[in-house]
């Protein structure tokens, strides 16, 4: 009897290869999310992701139960999916306006009714400049309020902001124009 042996792919590290970056409303101008290389890294453009303690992200599919009259047996049907994005929480310094501790905190200024785009690659190192052919999830948001958190020992100063996604594009290849 002749003996399998397993291969076992190495995994992609996860420090240090996330890159989130935020976009300013009107900063994508084609329909669904299409962005071009120019519009994800613009002038409005701002890479956040070393700001942050992490990004939290999930979807939720609505499942249907159904059963047929000449059916003893129920089935389901997948209905919409809805992504979604925790909290987002970063460092921010306001009594020094224009710090690199505060560019994120500018960045997301909100009233509670801020609109944008998040966009996070995946899999390569954070300091990577976005480029033609990779592969990013774009997400238009909503931006609830920056809550400052109760500051703890040993540790820095954090803000806590609501995000809803209004439209995402998952895996999509970043074109040139």
């Amino acid at each position: 009897m002749s003996q399998t042996t397993l291969e076992i792919p190495q995994g992609v590290p996860s420090d240090g290869t996330v890159r989130v970056d935020f976009i300013p409303a009107g900063g994508i101008a084609a329909e669904g999310l299409a962005a071009t290389l120019a519009e994800v890294d613009g002038a409005t453009a701002e890479m956040i992701g070393c700001h942050m303690f992490g990004i939290g992200m999930g979807a939720n599919t609505e499942r249907k139960e159904k059963r047929r009259l000449c059916s003893k047996y129920k089935y389901e049907l997948l209905g919409a999916t809805t992504y979604t994005i925790d909290a987002l929480q970063y460092i921010y310094d306001v009594q020094n306006d224009g710090s690199e501790a505060n560019r994120a905190y500018e960045a997301l200024s909100s009233d509670g009714d801020a609109s944008g785009y998040l966009v996070v690659r995946w899999g390569m190192d954070a300091a990577e400049p976005l480029a033609e052919g990779q592969i990013v999830d774009i997400f238009a948001v909503r931006l609830g309020v920056q809550v400052k958190m109760a500051p703890e020992e040993n540790d820095e100063l954090q803000v806590t902001q609501e995000v809803v996604v209004q439209n995402q594009r998952i895996d999509y290849v970043l074109p040139a124009a």
